[in-house]
Order: structure tokens, then C-alpha cells, then sequence
């Protein structure tokens, strides 16, 4: 399976497993307090700088991976909480993920309780979502008081809760999780990045492990899993969803929709894919078509730069898709571009 698992492992079990290629500090680290909005600042911001910056609070750090453990603290009164604060980098060299959890696990029902009572007050932001798993079922709860009450009467050791907050305007995701009776402080956008890694790496992968990677973003929906922002790396919003295919169990298709009505924006964004920019990875470009009423037309365009050039003449096309297909192995991406919408697509070839 090509979706990375390690963010799955620190948010479902209590323990960190790091590859044999670990360097370990010889000298004992020095504790950092457990500011969260300066955490926040560190989000995408370059992982080897994160390094560098907490160099002396580093307990464990494995360059192979691209994790940093920090010794953390928390304190709560007369309290003092050890923690671990474990930093990740994404495929970009960026600082995607900060969690803080507690070391000793006796220690997590305390601090869930905590974060989650002075939710308010630590201006964590507004309520996003809730989640639960326990013995009797899962779903979702639509309001924080409601998921409080449905926490505090439900807990057990075998169930799993999860609050999610907008911080700060909402580019940011803050979410307290307590899964095993072991909690974690989570630190994440609040958005999907939307390139190669999903849009090739999620079809043909399980779709039961892609439902717990993405527990703490997506929406889960009957066979599919939504998500309300999507971003990709030149910096535009989708729409995306991943769905299932039920003869297999895996993911048929990642699907996502441009959010922008603007044509001179649709147009920018089009280009962006029609010339791709490297950082997209779109693959090689295999097809150049035009559809309508459900059919190929064939002989339309020659080149992506035909079409281009017929999109800017005439605008956008009213009663046809015109689309763009790029390959890689055996995974493809299809650019379609019709009256109502932009649409990405990624699937594999069966």
C-alpha cells in the first residue's frame, strides 16, 4: 500500500515506532512547555528548520523518517504532564503534523478532560467536527456540548472520541483525540493536500485503512470519504472525494471539483494543468479529447496547446468536456473542464 502509515500509528496507538535509523542525543534533552499557538506557527513551515530551532529539546530524532520527538510539558495547575511532542515533515520538506501526547498514558484521560472542558478558554476555535467508536457503534456529533455529554457517558478504555476545531481563521485544524485511553494533541491543516501522493497514491490502496488515515479530516459518507477543502500545490481549492469500490474494497477513484466560478481564474488554473508545472506530477500527458453528449469526438484537438489555444479564443466550452489525461505506471490523472466545472480525477488502470 502506498498511503505512508506512520501518522495513523501516533494517532490510534499510544506507542511511537521509529525505524533502526534513529539518532538519539547523548546529552539529556531540556523540557519545552507545551505552547500550542507557537506550535501552530511552525505548521509549513521547513522541517529542517523545526530541527534546528529545538535542537536542545530533542529527546529523539530519526532523519529517515523525518520525525522529531521532543521532551514537552504541560502543567495544569499544581500538575506537571510529561509529554512527547512529535513533529513529521511532508514530502515537500515541511513541517505537516505536530502532535503532543502524554508519557505516561495514566495521564490522558486528565488532560483530554482538560483541553476539552477549556476548549473555550485556550481559544482552541470554533467547533468542526466529532467523532466517536465504541463497542455499541461510531458516528458523528453535531455540536461540542453534545459530543461533552455523549464523551463523559460513553467512555471506556475500547473507545475512541475525537473534537476537531477551526483555529484561527480556519487554515488550521486543532484536534484532541483519545483512542485506547491514550490522548493525543493534534496539530494539522485543516485542508487535504491535493496532489500526486492522493490523487495516485489513494486509488488501488484499501479503502478501511484510507477511512482510518484520514479519520481527523474527512466526512464519511456512505462509500465515500469527502473532504471540504482540498488544496493542491499551486495553491488552489477543491472540492475532493475518494470512493470505494465494493467489488474489491479498495478506492476506485479520487475525485475533486475546482472551487471557483471566476473563468479567468477557472482559465489560470486550467493552464497551470494544461502546461503542468513540475510540482504537480502529473505524469505524461496520453490523451488530448473532447466529449460531447457522452461521446468522443474525435479529431478536435491535436495538442493540450490546441485545446489552450481554443479556450482562450472562445472561452469557456458550453455543451462539451474537454479533457486532458496524464499517465504514470499504471495510475492516471484526467483534467476535465466542462460548462459547469474543473475536475481532477485520479484512478488506476485495471
Amino acid at each position: 500500500m502506498r498511503i505512508r502509515s506512520f501518522l495513523l500509528a501516533i494517532l490510534l496507538v499510544p506507542m511511537v515506532v521509529l525505524s533502526c535509523k534513529k539518532d538519539t542525543p547523548k546529552t539529556e534533552a531540556k523540557a519545552i512547555t507545551f505552547d500550542y499557538k507557537a506550535f501552530v506557527d511552525e505548521l509549513n513551515t521547513p522541517y529542517k528548520d523545526f530541527v534546528t530551532k529545538y535542537k536542545e529539546n530533542t529527546s529523539i530524532q530519526d532523519d529517515y523518517s523525518s520525525v522529531t520527538i521532543l521532551k514537552g510539558v504541560y502543567v495544569v495547575g499544581e500538575k506537571e504532564y510529561n509529554l512527547n511532542i512529535i513533529a513529521t515533515a511532508d514530502r515537500y520538506g515541511l513541517v505537516d503534523r505536530i502532535v503532543a501526547q502524554p508519557v505516561d498514558s495514566d495521564d490522558s484521560k486528565d488532560l483530554w478532560n482538560f483541553f476539552m472542558d477549556s476548549s473555550a478558554s485556550l481559544g482552541l476555535g470554533d467547533f468542526a467536527s466529532a467523532k466517536y467508536k465504541t463497542l455499541n457503534g461510531s458516528g458523528t456529533i453535531g455540536s461540542f456540548d453534545e459530543a461533552r455529554s455523549f464523551f463523559g457517558d460513553n467512555y471506556s478504555m475500547s473507545a475512541t472520541f475525537m473534537t476537531a476545531f477551526e483555529y484561527a481563521g480556519g487554515d488550521t485544524r486543532i484536534v484532541l483525540f483519545l483512542g485506547s485511553g491514550s490522548f493525543s494533541f493534534l496539530i494539522m491543516d485543516n485542508y487535504l493536500t491535493l496532489d500526486e501522493s492522493v490523487l495516485r497514491g489513494w486509488p488501488g490502496a484499501t479503502y478501511t485503512d484510507l477511512v482510518s488515515l484520514t479519520y481527523t479530516i474527512a466526512e464519511e459518507r456512505d462509500k465515500s470519504l469527502f473532504f471540504k477543502r482540498a488544496v493542491d500545490p499551486l495553491g488552489n481549492e477543491f472540492v475532493a472525494e475518494a470512493f470505494l469500490n465494493e467489488k474489491n474494497g479498495k478506492v476506485k477513484t479520487v475525485d475533486a471539483v475546482l472551487n471557483e466560478s471566476s473563468w479567468d481564474q477557472v482559465l489560470t488554473v486550467w493552464k497551470s494543468y494544461a502546461k503542468p508545472d513540475a510540482i504537480l506530477g502529473l505524469g505524461t500527458l496520453k490523451t488530448v479529447k473532447v466529449f460531447k453528449d457522452g461521446k468522443e469526438q474525435s479529431g478536435v484537438f491535436d495538442t493540450a496547446d490546441d485545446m489552450l489555444a481554443d479556450l482562450e479564443e472562445h472561452g469557456r466550452p458550453t455543451d462539451a468536456l474537454y479533457e486532458l489525461s496524464y499517465a504514470k505506471d499504471t495510475f492516471f490523472i484526467t483534467v476535465t473542464l466542462g460548462a459547469d466545472a474543473m475536475t481532477l480525477q485520479g484512478l488506476i488502470s485495471e
